[in-house]
């Protein structure tokens, strides 16, 4: 089996029962995203799942590489070297594709932060429907931008993935409630356990308690269910 079109409840629960199937890691196989899911009336009618092509990419055949001559071999490194693959600019491209074929128009921004990370800003008139519910819609489309960049690039790149503003907006939203939980907590003595986030809101999270002489903060579970457990530092 070389591929598999497999749906679930966001691109990356769909993407991770893919990898499942095929036995293998992301950065070997190649993503098409066929259908974006869509919350439907209450959440329940005319809601759609995320639906994805996964196929496993295959390297060059040993025959083949062995047929290779000299020289076509010694005009690749040539070209490589002169015009190197920029994988913020694949994955840039990468996005364009995939959403402006869900019939959305899309201008991307790209800057670098530093070495590793960098920020790609998506612009135009339906932002709404890639941030999605608190969103999940864009971390999905941030997971396969990082998937691709690093399919690309032999350092180990972050992308933050934005639009409208959406990252400082949810991060302003993620330190009012873990404000609101640790007061929950000293209150009742009973700890609370947040719903699953990826890594960098959790951080936020754990960031906004640090300081707080009577609580902690505790990442459990397993990717990509991994939640935040506030709780009082005399709890065992």
């Amino acid at each position: 089996m070389m591929d598999v079109t497999v749906s679930g409840k966001s691109i990356q629960e769909a993407l991770t029962s893919a990898l499942s199937t095929l036995n293998t890691s992301e950065d070997k196989v190649h993503v098409e995203v066929l259908e974006a899911p869509k919350k439907g009336f209450l959440g329940l009618i005319g809601s759609k799942p995320a639906t994805i092509k996964v196929s496993l990419i295959e390297p060059p055949s040993t025959v083949e590489q062995e047929e290779s001559h000299p020289e076509e071999l010694t005009e690749a490194v040539d070209i490589a070297s002169v015009d190197p693959i920029d994988p913020i600019e694949k994955a840039s491209d990468y996005l364009k594709n995939v959403i402006e074929k869900m019939g959305i128009a899309i201008e991307i921004k790209a800057t670098k932060v530093d070495s590793r990370n960098y920020e790609i800003e998506l612009i135009g008139d339906k932002m709404g429907i890639l941030i999605g519910k608190r969103g999940q819609t864009l971390n999905s489309f941030q997971y396969l931008a990082n998937m691709v960049a690093n399919h690309h690039s032999k350092n180990n790149i972050r992308i933050l993935l934005d639009a409208e503003n959406y990252r400082e907006r949810r991060k302003e939203s993620l330190t009012g409630l873990a404000q609101r939980n640790a007061e929950k907590v000293k209150r009742t003595g009973r700890k609370v356990v947040l719903e699953p986030m990826p890594s960098y809101e959790r951080k936020v999270i754990h960031t906004a308690l640090q300081g707080n002489p009577l609580i902690q903060t505790t990442s459990e579970g397993v990717e990509p269910h991994r939640y935040v457990v506030i709780s009082t530092k005399n709890e065992k």
